[in-house]
């Protein structure tokens, strides 16, 4: 089996005791509760009510985004990986989407069960000519939504790819990157065999390892 050498930044909603990061093989892949949030804000400026940040996590995932971007090795960043690769490159976010008039509430439901907390959520209208839209051939699709951080000024150099009705950034990409990179704000891992834009998201990613 040939090595593989990629870069992932994740966040898959696993209790605590299962947080991990794991280093090995050239690939990179960091596991994260939701609970934290990545440092969006100023350091002179205090975090919102109820953002509770991870200094540490922080402190690492970003200058190791850098790193792989600049070394050329393949990044798919999802939900919170998305957030963090977007600050890593001079981006900001918004703390709270849910409190912004106008705006959805992009955060899953309370109270329910995982297959429906991961359901589709709402819908994204993918940017024509761009990468989502060349690996897929859609124009739009459904997505799931677990996030109440989000994009606020993208980071430059990167692309928007899909946007929420609301006009929220859901995805984006990086043209001048060596090597393959895509940010989604939702979960493309969760039941991706029966989704088609999940399958053409990881088959793109996987000819890219």
């Amino acid at each position: 089996m040939r090595r593989r050498r990629a870069a992932v930044a994740a966040t898959l909603h696993r209790p605590a005791a299962q947080q991990r990061r794991s280093f090995g093989g050239g690939r990179w892949l960091v596991v994260q509760r939701r609970a934290v949030q990545c440092r969006a804000i100023p350091l002179w400026r205090e975090p919102a009510s109820g953002t509770e940040l991870d200094e540490t996590r922080d402190a690492t995932t970003l200058p190791l985004l850098r790193a792989a971007i600049q070394s050329g090795k393949p990044v798919l960043a999802i939900c919170r990986g998305f957030q963090e690769l977007n600050v890593a490159l001079g981006g900001s976010l918004h703390q709270h989407l849910h409190e912004i008039p106008g705006r959805l509430d992009h955060r899953e439901p309370a109270g329910v069960g995982r297959d429906a907390e991961y359901a589709p959520a709402h819908s994204i209208a993918i940017v024509p000519d761009g990468v989502l839209a060349r690996l897929s051939g859609m124009t739009d699709a459904r997505v799931n939504s677990l996030h109440h951080q989000g994009v606020d000024r993208l980071a430059p150099g990167l692309m928007a790819e899909a946007h929420a009705p609301d006009g929220q950034i859901e995805a984006f990409s990086m043209p001048g990157a060596k090597g393959f990179l895509l940010g989604v704000q939702w979960h493309p891992e969760w039941a991706f065999g029966a989704d088609p834009l999940s399958r053409a998201i990881f088959r793109e990613f996987g000819a890219a390892l």
